[in-house]
């Protein structure tokens, strides 16, 4: 994920210097969603800190994540651009790990899984956004 977030970073700095400030920032902001679905896989790594949610609020967030990541196709689709393919499969991955680390009672884990397939399809939402005002080829 964090290759991808430089990848993204990167095409939004030479956006930026096309004077498309719009794309770019979309552009730079999927980089960051990234990231932060990066870091809360991390967190899985790091000793436990605070008390995860109550498990009420863990089962509400993933029917949440679950709708979010029904979306992930056609933001996929708006985006023209089969190399974001893999952030719809990582996503539904994630989303699979949060819903088995909750089965198992393992709401922490639940959380961060859930969050970081959340964050994934915010990356997507926002290359579709930036792909609805980047000029289409012509056919």
């Amino acid at each position: 994920m964090l290759s991808h977030s430089e990848v993204y970073a990167n095409k939004a700095d030479q956006i930026w210097r096309t004077a498309q400030p719009y794309i770019a920032d979309r552009t730079l902001a999927a980089a960051e969603a990234l990231f932060h679905a990066s870091d809360h896989l991390e967190h899985l790594k790091a000793p436990p800190g605070p008390p995860p949610p109550p498990a009420e609020d863990v089962s509400r967030h993933l029917a949440q994540v679950y709708f979010r990541t029904r979306q992930a196709d056609y933001f996929l689709q708006e985006i023209h651009d089969n190399s974001a393919s893999p952030l719809v499969s990582l996503a539904r991955q994630y989303y699979q790990r949060a819903v088995q680390s909750y089965d198992r009672s393992d709401f922490r884990g639940a959380d961060e899984y859930g969050k970081a397939a959340e964050e994934l399809v915010k990356a997507l939402e926002d290359l579709a956004q930036a792909a609805t005002l980047a000029p289409q080829p012509r056919r």
